[in-house]
């Protein structure tokens, strides 16, 4: 395997990488970063010089990340927005909070989860609370509503 495979299989792996990261945040962006990472790679394994798999990189990437954006402000409809929001007032309960991640159940599964508010504290396991608000995969919590 000479460097230039090397570097290829580097930056296609790198793409991969940041297809995953896509997958789990859910904003689009990282999909122009892992075409300019595949666009490299290609280049690289076709004998390009490093330079020029540098410059492809970058040159994607820029042209990209404005593309993402729109397509973003394109995904964004009402039923989307009631859809993220259906989670909004749903009871969760603390499993995890030692680890420094933590962890509620929601939904018959555990979610990564985080306070609202940091002046809230640490919550114990077993505690309650309600989802206040949803970012991709991320639960934002807060106290439940006394009655």
């Amino acid at each position: 395997m000479d460097s230039n495979e090397a570097v290829g299989a580097i930056f296609l792996v790198a793409g991969g990488l940041a297809v995953l990261a896509e997958i789990h945040s859910l904003t689009v962006y990282f999909l122009a970063v892992a075409a300019g990472l595949f666009a490299a790679g290609g280049l690289a394994l076709a004998g390009a010089s490093f330079t020029t798999d540098l410059a492809a990189l970058a040159v994607v990437i820029a042209l990209g990340l404005p593309v993402a954006h729109w397509w973003r402000g394109k995904l964004r409809n009402r039923a989307a927005d009631d859809l993220m929001n259906d989670d909004i007032g749903r009871p969760v309960t603390v499993v995890d909070s030692a680890s420094g991640v933590l962890r509620v159940s929601y939904r018959g599964t555990t979610w990564n989860a985080r306070l609202e508010s940091a002046e809230q504290g640490i919550p114990e396991v077993g505690e309650h609370y309600v989802i206040v608000r949803r970012e991709g995969n991320l639960l934002l919590i807060g106290p439940p509503a006394v009655r």
